[in-house]
């Protein structure tokens, strides 16, 4: 998978945790086996994404709000992480399609016809 496409893959869990259709542990689960990504990446962003990751998972042990930080200020963080590591990839060349700033549209739920 390339570069773009896992972060595309961590930016779609993560939009569909924050609109409720989702769980923060499969943001957790795109992270983890995006970990390759890592290698691609400074050591500076590496190192924020563990403390996000490694926050992230604890949170996601116990109810949103019920542990020391908040579920969405570590999503927002995440969103800010991907940016720059989108920023970063694409200054290296290693990625030439954009990421918005902006969560993802949530897709009206399809209705079929009875036939």
């Amino acid at each position: 998978m390339s570069h773009i496409a896992t972060l595309a893959a961590i930016r779609l869990e993560l939009d569909a945790a924050r609109a409720g259709r989702g769980e923060t542990s499969r943001v957790v689960q795109s992270l983890r086996d995006a970990y390759a990504l890592g290698a691609a990446l400074t050591p500076r962003h590496r190192q924020a994404l563990d403390e996000i990751l490694t926050r992230l998972e604890s949170g996601s042990w116990f109810r949103e709000e019920s542990c020391s930080f908040s579920q969405d200020e570590l999503r927002a963080a995440l969103t800010e992480w991907l940016l720059h590591a989108h920023a970063y990839l694409s200054r290296t060349g290693q990625t030439a399609l954009p990421i918005s700033n902006t969560p993802a549209p949530v897709p009206a739920p399809s209705r079929r016809l009875a036939a």
